[in-house]
């Protein structure tokens, strides 16, 4: 059951019919930040209770109810009123000021600090000025802390004071308290205050800037530009081409620097000039107006391994693209005699686009080492993959044979090809591929014969039988 201020157990009891009521003890307790006394209650009297009275038990009270010997032979509601009264708890609170200064002074000294009041409410503890010398200002804002204690008990704010050029030169402390449940001592308040002395001189003005000065990115991103003085300097800043903000005011707070982000959006190829402007010092030292170019990248590609590789063709190509945001106008393969590509021997137009390609070389001299490397271009430059080496195999070789129509050798017959000695005696001589043996060219003798060989090439002197045609270059 709860009062104004405090709270009474209930006892539940069963009684069987015929049965006399036992004693009970009922305890009141105190709400958070009150006492309740023994001695402030009372109770009236009804039957069946012959008795009540009220013992104090700590912070509680206890309350003692006796009943007559009479039976119950019925239920039965047994009132009492009972009065008494509750009364605030009195907190007290001990808390040590102290506070260490330099070049300044404090309104309050430092002292031990006595206060009481009722739980749960909040009272003002200490309020101090603490104020930096003449010709000093503070660098750095003074503190104040809670060095011992729930800090959750306290509440700080401070209200700073500050000349026309914009330094801290002043600053109050109010700190305010509110009472737990119990007494606390041994809590302690510090504060730190040290001045500087103010710059003999003291121009109002922007002195420079800080910029990541390197190309952006074609995906865009944020980068923050920061501008550097003294208290009070005004300046603007001005980026053209599609940066957000366009234009930009501010003044430089005591802090000395101001800032701004600035918003590039994704794009390739494009130049950013920042333009700043106010009270800037002069000389400048920096660059200014100054230009950040964006997105300006060649392509970047592999050389696809070298395949097919004959005495005048090959093939090879491009892939892993990274085209960086510029569409590519050209791809192919190039190759040279030397790995400098000082001469350029010859070079594939393999279309646009940043896809994989197929590049065919053809028109090689045999028996010849190349280097070749893929390329791409777009509106920044060209990109290469790395350089490939290859050997052509020998040119197109010929077998030279003749159709004998009279027998020149005693072991050929009429009408068959064959090796001869006396070339005079053929009249037709064939070409054959020296891979596959087919493929006869027919040249007749009193056309080319003279382009080939002399007579007694075409056979085995030491035998005087047909051997191996001698291999000759067309």
């Amino acid at each position: 059951m709860a009062f104004d201020n405090f709270t009474v157990t209930e006892v539940n009891e069963a009684v069987a019919s015929g049965d006399s009521i036992s004693a009970a003890v009922l305890t009141l307790s105190p709400n958070p930040g009150y006492v309740i006394t023994a001695s402030d209650f009372s109770a009236t009297i009804t039957s069946p209770v012959n008795s009540i009275s009220f013992v104090q038990d700590g912070v509680n009270v206890l309350m003692l109810v006796g009943f007559n010997s009479s039976p119950v032979l019925t239920d039965i509601n047994v009132p009492i009123c009972i009065n008494g009264v509750s009364t605030f708890v009195q907190i007290n609170l001990e808390v040590d000021y102290n506070f260490s200064v330099l070049n300044a002074s404090a309104s309050l000294p430092a002292a031990t600090i006595n206060i009481s009041g009722d739980y749960n409410t909040t009272t003002n503890v200490f309020t101090s000025n603490f104020t930096a010398d003449a010709g000093f200002y503070f660098l750095n804002t003074p503190t104040c802390v809670v060095a011992v204690g729930n800090q959750n008990s306290y509440t700080l704010i401070n209200n700073k004071t500050f000349d026309t050029n914009n330094n801290l030169i002043g600053i109050e402390f109010n700190a305010k308290y509110t009472f737990p449940i119990s007494d606390v001592t041994g809590d302690e308040i510090f504060v730190n205050a040290s001045a500087v002395a103010l710059p003999s001189v003291y121009p109002i003005i922007i002195t420079s800037y800080s910029f990541l000065n390197v190309p952006f990115s074609s995906a865009g991103e944020t980068r923050t530009f920061t501008a550097l003085g003294n208290p009070g300097a005004s300046w603007n800043l001005t980026v053209d081409n599609g940066a957000t903000p366009s234009t930009y005011s501010g003044v430089i707070p005591s802090g000395g620097q101001d800032f701004i982000d600035i918003i590039i959006p994704p794009a390739f190829g494009v130049d950013y000039t920042f333009t700043l402007t106010g009270a800037l010092v002069t000389p400048f030292p920096q660059t200014n107006p100054f230009i950040i170019s964006q997105g300006a990248e060649i392509p970047q590609l592999q050389t696809t391994v070298i395949t097919n590789v004959t005495g005048t063709t090959a093939t090879t190509g491009g892939n892993t693209f990274l085209a960086n945001s510029n569409p590519v106008l050209q791809k192919g393969v190039e190759w040279s005699l030397t790995s400098d590509f000082s001469v350029i021997a010859g070079q594939t137009n393999d279309g646009t686009g940043d896809t994989d390609f197929v590049s065919n070389i053809t028109g090689l001299s045999g028996t010849t080492n190349f280097f070749v490397r893929a390329y791409a271009t777009n509106q920044v430059g060209t990109g290469y993959g790395q350089t490939l080496q290859f050997s052509t195999t020998a040119a197109f070789k010929s077998l030279h044979v003749c159709f004998a129509p009279t027998v020149a050798d005693p072991k050929q017959s009429p009408g068959e090809l064959a090796c001869c000695s006396i070339l005079s005696q053929c009249t037709e001589v064939f070409v054959l591929d020296t891979e596959t043996f087919t493929n006869a060219v027919s040249f007749y003798a009193n056309q080319q014969l003279t382009q080939l060989a002399t007579d007694g090439d075409y056979v085995d002197g030491s035998s005087g039988v047909c051997g191996t045609c001698p291999v000759i270059e067309p």
